[in-house]
């Protein structure tokens, strides 16, 4: 400008050639993206764009955002689940009773959500007395359960018209079903002749696990048992029949 000084800053200006210089500008992508001006460097004497690009962050899954600033959005193979509560790699669980199952806190990518990957069993009838809750609503044994099998553990033998049962004991397998000090849990054991013989059935409730059935006349006999539980005058038939037992009386 011909004043004896040159490159005064105070007074210069950068040579435009594209006509940039006041237009807006941006820097970076994603939610790095910032706008600016183009303006004169007047120490470099170029208009350059003093938008400055944000600092990248951790991709999150399933935001619909470019938290790293690559230019892709949730990607899965880089990206994290969000965890205010801290749950990640922690232990977690679904279901109750038999459909009880464990798992860990684990990132469900393409839903972006930190989820339990624990997936509870397929419930089943409720069965009576056996202390699970077969159907899994919470409740072990409810009123409406099936009847399972009785015991089948059985030791017998015979001798002169005397036949000794053993069963499995009450009190470990069925004491868990009683509620209070009327209620029992008991064998109702029944002795029919294989063949009509003229003898009559013999009808035997015990709570003991040892039985001995007296007066039997020589023959073929079969016996069959369930459990029940005595409420008052009442019973509650806890499983089926047993199968067949075939004893012979000599």
């Amino acid at each position: 400008d011909c004043d004896g000084e040159t490159d005064e800053e105070a007074d210069c200006q950068c040579p435009d050639p594209q006509g940039n210089l006041n237009k807006t500008c941006s820097d970076g992508v994603g939610v790095c993206l910032n706008e600016g001006t183009f303006v004169c460097n007047k120490s470099t004497g170029a208009v350059y764009c003093n938008a400055e690009a944000g600092v990248a962050g951790t991709e999150i899954c399933n935001d619909k955002v470019d938290n790293d600033c690559d230019g892709e959005i949730d990607e899965e193979a880089d990206c994290q689940c969000p965890d205010p509560e801290n749950n990640l790699n922690k232990a977690c669980s679904d279901g109750v009773g038999a459909c009880f199952s464990e798992g860990t806190f684990v990132c469900n990518k393409s839903t972006g959500a930190v989820v339990c990957n624990a997936e509870a069993g397929i419930p089943s009838e409720e069965v009576c007395a056996d202390n699970i809750d077969n159907n899994c609503d919470g409740e072990i044994d409810e009123d409406k359960c099936i009847l399972n099998e009785a015991p089948k553990t059985v030791n017998l033998n015979t001798k002169q018209e005397k036949v000794n049962l053993v069963l499995p004991k009450l009190n470990e397998t069925y004491q868990h079903v009683v509620k209070s000090k009327k209620e029992r849990v008991m064998y109702q054991v029944v002795v029919k002749p294989a063949s009509n013989n003229g003898v009559r059935k013999k009808v035997i409730k015990t709570s003991k696990a040892k039985i001995q059935i007296k007066d039997l006349p020589s023959g073929k006999y079969i016996i069959k048992y369930r459990v029940y539980k005595k409420i008052g005058k009442k019973k509650k038939f806890l499983t089926k029949v047993s199968k067949k037992i075939k004893v012979k009386v000599k």
